[in-house]
C-alpha cells in the first residue's frame, strides 16, 4: 500500500467517533491534519518511519515519531483512548457471547 493509500485507510478508519475530524486534502499525499476530541489540531506527516508529528499545541508530541496511528492518537488524545478501549471491550463481549451461546445445550468437560 502506497503512502497515501495509507492515509485514506486511516480516514475512513479513524474518523469520527474516534476524532472531531481527519483532513488528507493537503498538498503533500503523506501528510494530514488530524482534530482530536479534546479539539486539539494535530498536523501528521507519514513516512517510512512511521507517524511523525509536525505541529501541536502539545509541545511534548511536536517532532516525537510513532509507529502506528494508534499509538499517536492514544497518547494525544484522551477521547480516542477512551472509544479505542469501549470498542474493543465490546468486540471481546460479542466474542465471548457467541462462544458461550456455541456451547449452549452441550456437556462441556470441566477437567
Amino acid at each position: 500500500m502506497s503512502l497515501s493509500e495509507d492515509l485514506v485507510a486511516f480516514k475512513s478508519e479513524y474518523g469520527p467517533p474516534f476524532t472531531n475530524s481527519i483532513d488528507t486534502s493537503s498538498d503533500s499525499q503523506s501528510s494530514v491534519l488530524i482534530v482530536t476530541l479534546e479539539d486539539q489540531t494535530l498536523a501528521v506527516t507519514l513516512s517510512a518511519a512511521g507517524w511523525t508529528v509536525d505541529r501541536s499545541s502539545d509541545q511534548e508530541l511536536r517532532g516525537r515519531t510513532f509507529e502506528t496511528p494508534e499509538a499517536l492518537l492514544m497518547r494525544a488524545s484522551q477521547g480516542f483512548a477512551r472509544v479505542w478501549n469501549q470498542r474493543l471491550w465490546d468486540k471481546l463481549e460479542e466474542a465471548r457471547v457467541s462462544v458461550r451461546s456455541s456451547f449452549d445445550g452441550e456437556e462441556v468437560d470441566g477437567a
